[in-house]
């Protein structure tokens, strides 16, 4: 008989892999995005670059979802490379899985493809990577 522990992690990932789950969830950053002031909180918002002064992979990726949110989209690729992407991504995710809510199909095929999001993951830390690399061969200058 499986542990509770187990039971639960198995509910939990059946939940997320829902289409309705999804379709909350990339409701909520979408949404979050547009409500958030444009012009930003006027403090840091990353923990790891307030605390030790490094930028992590993902450092300008909430930025960057607001700008594309508010139409700025070249402000956007300046806060990081890959968020307009990403964003884009989710707005065509967010379309597909509200489409399925309703029709029980998928709107975009594409989408289906289980390693589209991990190569999001790497193409963050790719940037990331030219971004110190630059940076230190800059101050190594």
């Amino acid at each position: 008989m499986p542990s509770l522990w187990k039971r639960v992690t198995q509910l939990i990932l059946r939940l997320v892999e829902t289409p309705y789950t999804q379709a909350v969830v990339l409701s909520a950053i979408i949404t979050t995005s547009a409500l958030l002031p444009a012009e930003g909180f006027g403090f840091k918002t990353c923990w790891l670059h307030a605390v030790l002064g490094v930028k992590c992979p993902g450092c300008g990726l909430t930025r960057s979802f607001i700008a594309m949110a508010h139409g700025r989209f070249l402000t956007a690729f300046q806060h990081h490379w890959v968020g307009p992407f990403l964003f884009a991504y989710f707005v065509l995710l967010w379309t597909d899985r509200v489409y399925r809510c309703t029709t029980l199909r998928p709107l975009f095929h594409f989408l289906e493809w289980k390693h589209t999001f991990s190569v999001f993951c790497w193409a963050i830390f790719a940037v990331w990577a030219v971004h110190i690399t630059y940076l230190n061969n800059i101050a190594g200058s």
